[in-house]
């Protein structure tokens, strides 16, 4: 990303507004870069202890999320286009489809990607040190993110990711 910025001839300091996994790229520029961030705005960023904080994986789930994963398998497409025309909804309609079309195109790369790169990357942000002392705004909900709902049990959502159900010590750092 710095490559890019500096190519584009774009000088610091930044100010970075990073969505899900583009939040914990921004922290991490900000680790590495401390002096060109002037502020971030973090929209739904992951956690990155989330991966190893996560309740673990109960047999008593094993038969539901077997028969869960098998009609993810089976029914992705089917399940997620039902997600995108939630999320499209309000788009006019010349780009919905097609928008659609794409982000179903693009969703078995996604997950590789996304499994593949959130240990690495949440092990740098963990090593990583500290955040520069910079604005930082951070824009969460609480819930069940709609598209683990295809792929996970609805009983092991329900007892061990919604957050109104196991909420223990939330803290909040700069």
């Amino acid at each position: 990303m710095r490559n890019v910025l500096h190519t584009a001839c774009v000088p610091a300091p930044y100010l970075f507004v990073g969505h899900s996994l583009g939040g914990i790229y921004a922290q991490r520029y900000a680790q590495r870069f401390p002096d060109e961030v002037a502020g971030m705005i973090l929209l739904e960023p992951p956690h990155e202890d989330f991966r190893t904080n996560t309740p673990k994986f109960k047999k008593r789930y094993l038969l539901q999320q077997s028969f869960t994963i098998l009609r993810a398998l089976l029914t992705y497409k089917k399940s997620f286009r039902a997600l995108f025309n939630q999320m499209f909804a309000t788009w006019p309609d010349e780009i919905r489809e097609l928008l659609i079309e794409y982000h179903l195109k693009t969703l078995s790369k996604t997950f590789t990607e996304r499994k593949n790169l959130n240990s690495q990357i949440y092990e740098e942000i963990r090593k990583g040190g500290k955040l520069p002392d910079i604005p930082l705004i951070v824009y969460t909900a609480m819930g069940i993110d709609p598209f683990m709902t295809p792929i996970t049990s609805k009983s092991f959502l329900r007892d061990t990711l919604d957050p109104f159900n196991h909420i223990k010590n939330i803290v909040y750092t700069k």
